[in-house]
């Protein structure tokens, strides 16, 4: 159950366990819903609708979670819960049963307002995560280091590896790059990322006379930019989104510097 579903955590984790045999039921957003439609012989699901605007989506999508929760709750063992949901289906989890651990992506780490308080609400479902359930998952050691450093969790923390692999950056070619230096990004491509300090990293290469390449993997509001600035630069590529998990891995293989 999520405001959204991520590639390598929820999606992939579904996979391995959906081959093991479970029986795996996705709560999200109908934007989301065609990352579940894209998994054959994957999880079934229940979608709900939520509003665009910044600071409402999750609060107009949760407020339709205790209702699923109370229809469909009852028919399943265990659920793992987004942190930004959690609040809005604490009761109607325990009135139907239904045994939940939180799932924690991060805490929001944006500049702003709004972010002080969702990382107000991020702490509070860590408190109501500790009073109901004694384990909690994460997507890196630090990451629940971070966790146990700023909230009351007291119980166990399991790692559900997130975004790019260790192994897949493990290349000997690296340690002496031939010819090139070649850099590489694969993520969100958010403006509020700052990514346009990748369009400067390329610019100031060029005037240091570095031969490079850096490679940008991905997608989101900031693609275009990024791949209208790499027509103009002959250091800079845009690769958009790369989905099978061998080529990503092939891609940077080939690279000597992650940003």
């Amino acid at each position: 159950m999520g405001a959204d579903l991520a590639s390598r955590t929820e999606l992939e984790l579904s996979k391995e366990m959906v081959k093991m045999g479970a029986i795996v039921h996705f709560i999200c957003p109908h934007d989301d819903v065609t990352g579940v439609f894209d998994m054959k012989d994957g999880p079934n699901f229940t979608s709900f609708g939520q509003l665009r605007i910044p600071g409402l989506a999750t609060l107009s999508g949760g407020l339709k979670i205790p209702k699923i929760v109370s229809e469909i709750g009852g028919e399943f063992d265990f659920c793992l819960v987004d942190w930004r949901m959690i609040r809005f289906c604490v009761k109607q989890l325990k009135r139907v049963g239904l045994k939940w651990s939180l799932i924690d992506r991060g805490p929001p780490a944006f500049p702003g307002f709004l972010p002080k308080i969702q990382k107000l609400q991020w702490r509070n479902s860590w408190h109501i995560s500790s009073n109901n359930s004694k384990l909690g998952f994460v997507v890196s050691e630090r990451h629940g280091d971070l966790v146990r450093r700023e909230t009351r969790f007291s119980g166990k923390l399991v790692d559900i590896q997130a975004g790019v692999p260790d192994h897949w950056c493990d290349s000997a070619d690296k340690k002496e790059p031939r010819g090139e230096l070649i850099f590489c990004y694969s993520g969100a491509i958010d403006r509020l990322r700052g990514l346009e300090e990748i369009v400067r990293l390329a610019d100031h290469i060029i005037d240091l006379e570095i031969p490079s390449r850096i490679l940008v993997l991905g997608t989101g509001d900031y693609a275009g930019e990024i791949k209208k600035q790499s027509l103009n630069r002959s250091n800079l590529e845009y690769l958009g989104v790369i989905s099978d998990p061998d080529d990503v891995e092939a891609i940077l293989q080939k690279c000597h510097v992650g940003i």
